[in-house]
């Protein structure tokens, strides 16, 4: 072999050693990604370092733009930004924080104007981010926490709840109005959220309280629990009612009946919401009506008040209705 040939052997072996990555630096990308692929990008600098990877790696790509540091002790691996990055990034850097208020009302869907990014943290959270409001809170359990897209966020109804405290009177009202119209959250879920907020002790806010009459027919309980007191009623009066029954007129699931007298061809309804007079509930609420009226069947209407204040009166008149159409049918 001549000399010529030797070194050209030795310079393409040079070659090849030049332009060849490390080993060890691509192993540092993958075990980043595996970390941020999840999170829109996103990863604490205690991650990394748990994942072995050194603070001169980090610096490493932070120079060349792959990685940004967006707070302390986060970052974000640009190639695999997303539109959550934000979000995923403020929670990152907030032990126990949420997504809440106009934000979370934002990934529920709620029409609310955007107002940046809003998290709820632990009282007594000290840290502050830029570009992102905190509000703190002692009294936010597991159930008020959800997850959306990957992201924990207040649920629904505590999203009404915190909403209620920082938005003005008429647009809660419509906002309130309108979410439960459509059954997110259920009159049932906000009940209950407002019940466990009020009942860890905390002020509730005026005009979230204001509107608990509208809901339950002024009476603050879930409608289960009338559905309870309606069926406790009827059977004192010896009525056995068919519960949650399907006319086979009705399709799908607003076709379903709190209490059904099969032979009598008699519907009752525990109506615990004034807020049916909003056009949409209304409207549904008269559609089923008359669907049973085409089909013989009458459809008898209870509320709070009545079940808690006239119960006796009210016992009676059911019981004179149902046995009446039963004859009726005979």
């Amino acid at each position: 072999m001549t000399n010529t040939t030797r070194r050209r052997g030795r310079s393409a072996r040079s070659s090849r050693t030049q332009t060849a990555p490390p080993s060890g630096f691509v192993s540092v990308d993958l075990r980043l990604l595996r970390r941020g692929r999840e999170r829109g990008g996103v990863f604490t600098r205690s991650e990394a370092v748990a994942d072995g990877v050194s603070d001169g790696a980090l610096g490493r790509r932070l120079q060349t733009g792959m990685l940004t540091r967006v707070h302390p002790g986060v970052y974000v691996i640009e190639p695999i930004r997303t539109p959550d990055t934000p979000l995923a990034a403020a929670l990152a850097a907030c032990t126990g924080a949420v997504v809440s208020h106009s934000t979370a009302a934002g990934l529920h869907g709620f029409v609310v104007p955007e107002s940046g990014v809003h998290l709820t943290v632990p009282k007594g959270h000290h840290r502050r981010l830029a570009d992102v409001t905190l509000h703190e809170s002692r009294l936010l359990g597991p159930s008020d926490v959800t997850t959306v897209r990957g992201l924990s966020v207040t649920t629904p109804a505590r999203t009404l709840l915190d909403l209620s405290t920082v938005v003005r009177p008429a647009r809660f009202s419509a906002l309130l109005d309108r979410q439960l119209t459509q059954e997110h959250p259920s009159t049932d879920e906000f009940l209950a959220a407002f019940s466990s907020w009020a009942r860890k002790g905390r002020e509730g806010s005026a005009l979230a309280r204001r509107h608990l009459p509208e809901i339950t027919d002024g009476d603050p309980r879930p409608q289960s629990e009338l559905e309870r007191l309606v069926d406790r009623l009827l059977r004192s009066s010896g009525l056995m009612l068919r519960r949650q029954y399907r006319p086979p007129w009705y399709e799908g699931r607003e076709g379903i009946v709190d209490f059904a007298d099969v032979p009598g061809r008699t519907i009752v309804e525990a109506d615990g919401r004034r807020w049916h007079a909003s056009q949409i509930a209304m409207a549904t609420d008269r559609t089923r009506d008359r669907l049973a009226a085409t089909n013989d069947w009458l459809v008898v209407r209870v509320t709070w008040h009545e079940v808690v204040h006239r119960r006796q009166e009210l016992a009676d008149e059911l019981a004179q209705i149902v046995w009446s159409r039963r004859r009726r049918a005979a």
